[in-house]
């Protein structure tokens, strides 16, 4: 297991189409970072996020990130991103996203195209899996497996 994380996304809505977000997230050493399963420090972000849908009928929705990550580990890493998603049919839906980030102090530069299927188990649960092709030398080609949920739904 490597280093645990936590953010907090805080978004307010300006339309209903429409919203913006800001999202603080720090990493605390839990990790072996002698194995490569941890930074060896404590690591912080602070992401900007603009998400919309786009006109109706289309049925795709636009995501931009962007802000400085790898805060705590030296000369912090610019993060951004452009992503698209389709809801699909039924409870099945698609997502691209073109991300980068420059060289810094937590690693060097990265870039890639990720592609994921998802899956809406309920209304609170997504599955998703999928690839990462590296655009640039150093940005490693991954598939992924993961589940997302709301927690404040879990609590209610």
């Amino acid at each position: 297991m490597g280093d645990v994380g936590l953010s907090l996304k805080m978004g307010h809505a300006v339309s209903p189409q429409a919203a913006i977000a800001l999202v603080p997230a720090m990493t605390l050493p839990s990790g072996d970072a002698a194995r490569g399963l941890g930074a060896g420090r404590t690591l912080g972000s602070l992401v900007g996020v603009f998400s919309a849908d786009l006109p109706q009928g289309v049925g795709v929705h636009f995501d931009a990130n962007a802000g400085p990550v790898g805060i705590g580990a030296g000369r912090p890493q610019w993060f951004t991103s452009l992503g698209l998603a389709h809801g699909g049919v039924g409870a099945v839906g698609v997502a691209f996203e073109l991300f980068d980030f420059t060289a810094g102090g937590a690693g060097p530069r990265q870039r890639g195209l990720l592609a994921a299927l998802m899956i809406t188990v309920v209304d609170w649960v997504v599955v998703d899996g999928g690839a990462v092709r590296g655009l640039v030398n150093g940005t490693p080609d991954q598939v992924f497996l993961g589940v997302t949920t709301n927690m404040g739904r879990i609590f209610k």
